[in-house]
């Protein structure tokens, strides 16, 4: 009789289960692994998303944050792809690697320089390898752009040379796209990963140089239904958001360009029609201008990979971290705004409530080490991992994760607290002599090459330098809470010394962890040095000019002070934001006057020095005048401070 009992209540218990799903299964399911879906995007600034203040149509990835967390400050370390996707993939700093070829370039005992030459060690200490022996399935799709040493088997450098002015309907063209594809699958399995497919070596390439998601997508979601019931980690890597913005648009026409070249097949990525892209933007309200169609492509391709968690039932089991790889309009400085602070959204519905928002210091390598917690990894001693978890803010998003965060680009170092940022620039020996052998003559041409963070690549190394010249500044101080958009430097305000004190002791802990590695005069070393006179009047010489209206024409910057060009004398001077009280400014030989449309209780200018040159109030009635006699022309910072108000701009005073 008991037993008969037994086994109708088993019987009971079973029924119950059953009928229980799918909320019976998220019940198991919080016992086991999650599965882990790694988004990683391609440049991508906050605006660019609706849910970060975009205008801009973004529902699938409004909806990932609506049912998770978002986090309004979180940072990658480097803002070039390499040295990021190699800490997106390890959860160290890059400037850790031990890859042969960045070893090659910068020997221990010399000062790195990390950039494009970091990669994926043959120790296998990396996300892939670590949770595969751990029982997960590990699938990389996508870009990769983190460096290649000897063992890929790639295209010879005639095969590359024959690629850059090849047809793309030469089927010899499509051919050596599928050995390259096919060669770094390869490479990727043999760096630890159990499963790779529809990969781009890196940026787009000649002849297929068009976007195409939904061709990394159905990749993707290929590998979610191979997992089989294992638990799974997806490092979905996507070419968009990379720029120029224009490019979206025409990659729109070419569906058949792959990074294995010409497809005969239509794709089945579970996306909506590219064709209705533009459609339901503007259906939508938004603007093409302010929302060219990659944006909403990304959107789509997110979209996809929820839907096809939604339809196995493994939503609520599943880790969905979506980012990217760093900012675009700042990208190649360290500079916070569309740089290092990105646009960061975690869904993990086991875990984190709905509607959730979190101020809290991240950094995006922090997912590594989120992942092995969730997955009960216990490292091996040797495994570096620089990032902490982030699971305490789960359940609690005002919890501290960390007191300071560190950023790295070549000879560029930085720390954050929450209240100030400091950079120091310090370049390694040969870079100064380099620079002190340029000829007079070539001073122009040459010296940008060598003054930016990174070797050689002077294209996107400019663009910190246009957003603020001291951005090849020695050393730099930026109080955030005022200055946000780090635009005053006060690095050498004499009021501020003791705060550059702190700031260089909390980057030299983090220095003094990289072994081998010197660093200026923070951590002596063969090729380490400090700021040297000569090479800070070049830079002195390029932030006067540039400070003075003169503009880059590519790599070619004023350098040596004698083309200082003068501004052409205009009248709306301060950048205007519909909630800014500024009604009016004018500029004449004599002064600067600013009106004003409500109160402004304390009006600070100050010069690029971080000297404080005027100070002041305004209200409607009462203007504010700069007299030209006092302040000299130049550009300055404007601080204005009244009732919720705290803006930091820049102001031009022209002759």
């Amino acid at each position: 009789m008991k037993k008969a009992f037994s086994n109708y209540l088993s019987k009971k218990l079973v029924l119950f289960l059953v009928l229980m799903l799918p909320f019976g299964a998220g019940l198991l399911r919080g016992q086991e692994k999650p599965n882990i879906i790694f988004f990683i995007a391609d440049d991508v600034d906050k605006y660019q998303i609706a849910c970060f203040g975009g205008a801009v149509f973004t529902p699938n990835i409004d909806s990932l944050a609506a049912q998770g967390m978002l986090f309004h400050h979180a940072y990658v370390n480097s803002t070039v792809c390499t040295p990021s996707r190699y800490s997106l993939t390890t959860g160290r700093f890059a400037g850790r690697s031990r890859f042969a070829p960045y070893l090659k370039d910068y020997p221990i005992g010399s000062q790195g320089l990390p950039s494009f030459d970091v990669g994926l060690e043959q120790d296998l200490m990396n996300i892939g390898y670590t949770l595969k022996s751990q029982g997960y399935k590990t699938g990389w799709v996508g870009k990769f752009h983190i460096g290649e040493d000897a063992t890929l088997n790639g295209l010879t450098n005639d095969e590359k040379k024959f690629l850059k002015t090849a047809s793309p309907n030469d089927p010899v063209a499509t051919e050596l796209f599928q050995k390259e594809e096919k060669a770094f699958r390869e490479y990727i399995t043999n760096k630890g990963f159990s499963w790779a497919k529809n990969i781009y070596e890196g940026n787009l390439e000649d002849p297929f140089d068009e976007h195409n998601l939904e061709w990394s997508i159905e990749a993707a979601l290929e590998f979610i239904d191979s997992a089989g019931g294992k638990p799974f980690y997806l490092h979905l890597n996507t070419t968009l958001l990379h720029g120029p913005d224009g490019s979206w648009e025409q990659s729109l026409a070419f569906p058949k360009y792959t990074g294995a070249g010409l497809i005969d097949h239509e794709l089945l990525a579970g996306m909506p029609p590219r064709s209705t892209i533009n459609e339901r933007i503007t259906a939508n309200g938004f603007n093409l201008n302010d929302n060219p169609s990659g944006i909403t492509w990304m959107d789509d391709g997110v979209g996809a990979i929820m839907r096809k968690l939604d339809s196995l039932g493994i939503r609520e089991n599943t880790l969905f971290v979506f980012l990217p790889d760093h900012g675009s309009a700042n990208k190649a400085s360290l500079f916070n705004k569309d740089g290092t602070n990105i646009p960061m959204i975690i869904r993990y519905p086991a875990e984190i409530s709905p509607g959730n928002q979190s101020s809290s210091l991240v950094q995006a390598l922090d997912m590594i080490p989120t992942f092995y917690e969730l997955a009960g990894v216990e490292l091996p001693s040797e495994y570096k991992i620089d990032g902490k978890s982030l699971r305490p803010l789960f359940s609690d998003p005002t919890a501290k994760i960390h007191e300071s965060l560190y950023f790295e680009l070549g000879c560029a170092r930085s720390v954050m607290t929450e209240d100030f940022k400091y950079t120091a620039v310090r370049y390694p020996e040969d870079r100064i002599q380099d620079i002190l052998n340029i000829k007079e003559e070539d001073l122009k041409d040459k010296v940008m090459k060598k003054l930016i963070y990174l070797t050689g690549n002077v294209g996107i190394s400019t663009r910190g330098i246009k957003y603020n010249p001291d951005h090849l500044s020695p050393d730099q101080l930026y109080k955030l809470s005022e200055d946000p958009g780090e635009l005053n430097n006060l690095a050498e305000d004499p009021d501020y010394s003791q705060v550059v004190d702190e700031m260089k002791r909390i980057l030299y802990g983090y220095l003094s962890s990289f072994e081998g590695r010197p660093f200026g005069e923070f951590i002596p070393g063969t090729n380490a040095a400090p700021p040297d006179p000569q090479v800070q009047e070049y830079v002195r010489n390029i932030q006067s000019a540039l400070r003075n209206g003169a503009t880059l024409d590519g790599q070619v910057i004023i350098c040596d002070g004698n083309c200082v060009t003068t501004p052409t004398t205009h009248q709306g001077t301060l950048k205007q934001y519909q909630d800014f009280p500024v009604s009016r400014i004018i500029q004449d030989p004599s002064a600067c006057t600013i009106s004003f449309s409500e109160p402004v209780n304390v009006i600070q200018v100050i010069d690029l020095s971080g000297r404080i040159m005027l100070t002041g109030a305004g209200r409607p009635g009462t203007d504010f005048i700069m007299d030209k006699n006092v302040i000299p022309p130049g550009i300055y910072i404007l601080t204005l401070r009244g009732k919720g108000l705290m803006q930091t701009l820049k102001i031009r005073i022209d002759p």
